[in-house]
């Protein structure tokens, strides 16, 4: 699978901070910033969970003139898996209020576009949008890319969390018994999704945080 050096244009320094002309005044209600305030304290929570801060994933493999003589692995526990899901989503969920996807929305309209601070701000919220399709479309991290063999990530990570660990679908626990074999592949290729998307979401709260910051300021 190939690495995201997408991610890397998208670690927001700490000292970012949005332009109070790139925000049309008065265009935000108290419901929405209880939203934001929400989609903050679950990045908070996901970044400090156990499944982050405890566990582990890696391995490594011994081999001798091409032949793999031995293979040791190591994943994240169960439990802090289901917890950290629990968390990440309601980030992921596109229905939900205080998604990435709710607080993308909510960005764009409050948003001056006919400033040059909120045209830059619509770009930094357009670029995570790229890097999450991109994480969920192909092994490549690329929108509509071609590399996704045997099943796209979005697939890979459903599938783990209503097959296995937050619900137990059939069909999506029948493809996990199908493709998760000897070498663990199908569940360290959900474990790549999910640590991923935690980078994407931890990032992006640095600009929500901006944001309300910049609101609250006003």
């Amino acid at each position: 699978m190939g690495e995201i050096h997408a991610t890397d244009a998208l670690i927001v320094p700490s000292d970012f901070a949005v332009a109070k002309h790139a925000l049309r005044r008065g265009a935000v209600t108290e419901d929405e910033r209880a939203a934001m305030r929400r989609h903050l304290k679950l990045a908070d929570e996901l970044r400090r969970c156990r499944y982050f801060t405890e566990e582990e994933r890696s391995w490594g493999i011994t081999m001798d003139e091409g032949v793999t003589t031995s293979w040791t692995q190591r994943l994240p526990d169960a439990g802090a898996t289901r917890d950290m899901l629990g968390i990440l989503r309601q980030l992921f969920g596109d229905t939900e209020r205080s998604s990435f996807a709710s607080m993308a929305h909510l960005l764009r309209r409050l948003v001056d576009s006919g400033t040059s601070e909120g045209q830059e701000l619509l770009q930094v919220v357009a670029s995570f949008e790229t890097v999450r399709r991109g994480l969920l479309d192909s092994w490549d991290v690329q929108p509509g890319g071609t590399e996704t063999s045997p099943h796209p990530p979005l697939t890979v990570f459903l599938d783990w969390m209503y097959g296995e660990y937050l619900h137990s679908d059939a069909d999506k626990a029948k493809r996990i018994e199908q493709f998760d074999t000897e070498f663990r592949l199908y569940e360290w290729q959900f474990h790549w999704v999910s640590e991923r998307l935690a980078v994407v979401f931890g990032n992006f709260a640095r600009v929500v945080r901006a944001t309300i910051d910049c609101l609250e300021s006003a």
